[in-house]
């Protein structure tokens, strides 16, 4: 996966672990290719247990963090990349025990709605009182990320405060954002829990 350095950082800062168990954190979808069953494997070898948490943003939300804000690929190229990776992520989910994982809004654990539904899974209905998991990877996301939907694509601004400028999207950035978003419904659709639809209007949708 590739990390900015501010990403690095705060990956550095999460609580990652402790003597029960360790997290793997990543957003969905992610550039990467986990196996959750080889890794399902290997913590059931160590005498632990694989829980996963899945934490969702919007398709244009995330490629105007990875390509625009982050530089790391062409935004059709990182479209492409992160549609393979949600409708693998899709797949993977299906073949696990539905209680061995639970699926967020972003912005909810940002702005708290949906830390005890983390810490439920977490800490299996016992999380303490204070300086739970959920309390703090909700402080190192720290605010929600974008507006909420529904808009249409046409009116999305990504902000790009190192330049100072704000990028418009054009047809085929929407186009391109689609594709994303379809295998981003697919990925809901393997949650055990509701998790929010993007409402998202994109071209021949009434955007105008």
């Amino acid at each position: 996966m590739d990390w900015s350095e501010r990403d690095q950082k705060q990956q550095q800062r999460l609580p990652c672990q402790n003597k029960d168990w360790q997290i793997i954190w990543t957003h969905a979808p992610a550039q990467m290719d986990g196996d959750f069953d080889k890794l399902g494997h290997v913590l059931y070898l160590a005498g632990k247990t694989l829980e996963v948490v899945v934490l969702f943003r919007d398709a244009l939300s995330i490629l105007c963090s990875c390509t625009i804000k982050r530089r790391f690929r062409p935004w059709n190229v990182q479209a492409k990349t992160l549609r393979t990776s949600a409708l693998d992520l899709a797949a993977q989910l299906r073949r696990l025990d539905k209680r061995s994982y639970v699926c967020l809004d972003y912005n909810e654990i940002a702005t708290g709605k949906g830390v005890e539904a983390l810490d439920e899974l977490l800490y299996d209905g016992h999380a303490p009182a204070s300086g739970s998991l959920g309390r703090s990877i909700q402080g190192a996301l720290r605010r929600p990320r974008q507006a909420p939907s529904p808009r249409t694509c046409a009116s999305f601004v990504c902000e790009a405060p190192s330049e100072g400028r704000r990028y418009r999207m054009s047809e085929r950035h929407c186009a391109d954002a689609k594709e994303l978003h379809d295998a981003l419904e697919e990925l809901r659709r393997a949650c055990p829990n509701k998790v929010e639809a993007d409402l998202t209007r994109y071209g021949g949708e009434g955007q105008g």
